[in-house]
């Protein structure tokens, strides 16, 4: 295969209007040239028999996509694929010189570790969005636009010869086809009201301004956690934590405590989420011209999964309101599908545990079925006439008992234990204690694999997917327990993030994908086409599914189509 190194030099960040790509810096092994007019290197960019190696290729895709309608097909991303051989993604915000030394996967650092190159004057970078745009390029900024392509074939062979070694090429190889969804995903944006936002802005701060006008004016400020507390405990109500306060309020059910906890909800609705949501630092106006919102994507967290800035589209409320303000085009509708149970069924595969593989195979309730091993005669003894069980049934006495499985399903597999059980079911330590032990005794299996993970993970700091890709991540922290409970919960979340990839790397194009949040995938299409869509996307996460936890039909995915985000009942 021939291979290319190619870098942009441009005038900021993002493409807003009035934005220019100066050259683009080619090195095909022979030669290295600065090209100006870019369309006449179209062919190249768009060729697939020719693999383009960029470093940071979602930046450099997407404004060769958006100013000038070029799809680069056949990427080899450096940086990305640098992140895999690391098993981490190190912040471009750290600022200690000696973890980036070893973990930075920006170019300058990447070839330094490689002995390759120790690049000056980087700073020029930057300059570039200052410059005179209609100005020719000076010799300085020529020489720097070429250096960022210099060592990149190389770089290029010295990654492929260590993924070899480290049995990664399949993760490489995901990440960068994914690379080509992103930008596709990103330039494709996602439609957005501001019309609706606003006016879901309107109705939250003056909600906002109610509840705040009812509080007790003995507190000056009640942003201050240092004055709630000292309120609080004059109540006879202790918080040690306000990040922890919605646990304690069922402890409490004090009147005020209720409705402090529904303002601090609506202050984020009205700061994080109001008005001031529609400016951006980076991108001026968070929404685009043509009324879409097209945020940004790191690809690679340390678990594998995604990220998102500016704006940040995964910490949207799942209930917010502001989800109806994201809506498709006219003529089309949203085609929703996620991946059911996914973390229960990672791990029910991974571990081989029996009770929770043949409940979901069976289409029962994990939670329920975990209950009523946990409860034995107590569960018996709460069945009433028409109860569902095995599947989620109605029972007031079931609903309780399923609701303390579940958070305890979900608490032992991110490492937790009787502490954190007790916490989130207001039971005492006691009884979460002996909970913890019936539970350990109806999955065996699980257990024993969560734990074998935990060991290996002190020993080797080091923990991998519980899938095919085993893709690797590297731990640096520094108690045994943190590297214990990484070790039990990484294995599900890299699965879960290898699993979305291979979703989206085999969609067809004809399913648009406009987001992705967590285990999520949504895609944008006629209405006409929606159902036709929907069974198409199922069967392509569901695939990708089975292909990752290796038991098929274990995961599920039962698309819906929307209006909007905003989950209705």
């Amino acid at each position: 295969m021939k291979f290319v190194a190619i870098d942009i030099e441009t005038s900021g960040l993002y493409p807003i209007p009035g934005s220019k790509i100066f050259c683009v810096a080619v090195n095909n092994g022979t030669t290295i040239k600065v090209v100006e007019k870019i369309e006449s290197i179209r062919g190249i960019l768009e060729n697939e028999k020719i693999c383009k190696i960029i470093h940071n290729a979602h930046f450099d895709s997407f404004w060769l996509r958006r100013l000038y309608d070029i799809k680069i097909k056949n990427i080899w991303d450096t940086r990305l694929v640098e992140q895999v051989i690391l098993g981490e993604n190190l912040p471009r915000s750290n600022k200690n010189e000696e973890l980036k030394e070893q973990l930075s996967s920006s170019l300058l650092y990447t070839l330094k570790r490689y002995k390759l190159a120790n690049l000056k004057n980087k700073e020029m970078g930057a300059e570039f969005a200052t410059r005179d745009k209609n100005a020719p390029l000076t010799p300085k900024e020529i020489e720097y636009a070429k250096n960022d392509v210099k060592y990149l074939l190389e770089l290029q062979k010295r990654q492929e010869k260590k993924l070899l070694e480290l049995d990664l090429v399949r993760v490489a190889e995901l990440e960068n086809k994914v690379v080509e969804v992103v930008v596709e995903m990103r330039n494709r944006g996602i439609g957005f009201s501001k019309t609706k936002w606003l006016e879901i802005a309107k109705n939250n701060e003056t909600e906002f301004n109610r509840l705040q006008s009812k509080m007790p004016k003995e507190v000056s400020n009640w942003n201050s956690p240092a004055q709630v507390k000292t309120f609080f405990a004059s109540k006879n109500i202790h918080i040690a934590s306000l990040t922890e306060i919605d646990e304690i309020s069922d402890k409490y059910n004090h009147p005020i405590l209720n409705q402090f906890i529904e303002m601090r909800k609506m202050f984020k609705d009205v700061t994080t989420y109001g008005k001031s949501w529609l400016e951006d630092k980076i991108k001026i106006d968070t929404v685009d011209s043509d009324n879409r919102v097209r945020a940004d994507f790191e690809q690679i967290i340390n678990t594998g999964r995604f990220s998102c800035s500016h704006p940040n589209l995964q910490q949207l409320r799942r209930d917010g309101l502001q989800r109806s303000a994201f809506i498709p085009s006219k003529g089309n509708v949203f085609v929703i599908g996620d991946f059911s149970s996914q973390e229960i069924g990672i791990a029910a595969a991974a571990s081989g545990e029996t009770l929770w593989i043949n409940a979901m195979l069976n289409k029962e309730d994990v939670h329920s079925l975990t209950a009523a091993a946990v409860s034995n005669q107590d569960w018996v003894n709460g069945k009433e006439k028409n109860c569902a069980y095995p599947k989620k049934c109605k029972c007031p006495k079931h609903v309780d008992q399923r609701e303390d499985a579940k958070v305890t399903n979900f608490t032992i597999l991110y490492g937790g234990g009787p502490l954190n059980v007790s916490r989130k079911t207001k039971k005492s330590l006691k009884e979460a204690t002996k909970l913890v032990h019936r539970f350990k005794r109806a999955v065996p299996k699980l257990i024993r694999w969560l734990t074998k993970n935990a060991n290996e993970s002190i020993r080797t700091r080091l923990s991998y997917s519980a899938d095919p890709f085993k893709r690797r991540r590297t731990l640096r922290d520094p108690e045994d327990w943190m590297l214990s409970n990484i070790g039990k919960n990484n294995p599900i979340q890299s699965c879960g993030a290898n699993m979305i990839k291979l979703a989206m790397a085999n969609l067809p194009e004809t399913l648009p994908i406009v987001l992705t949040v967590h285990d999520e995938l949504i895609i944008e299409v006629p209405k006409a086409k929606a159902n036709k869509a929907a069974l198409q996307l199922k069967s392509v996460m569901e695939k990708a599914a089975d292909y990752c936890t290796g038991v098929p039909g274990l995961i599920i995915v039962e698309p819906r189509i929307a209006d909007s985000l905003l989950k209705t009942k």
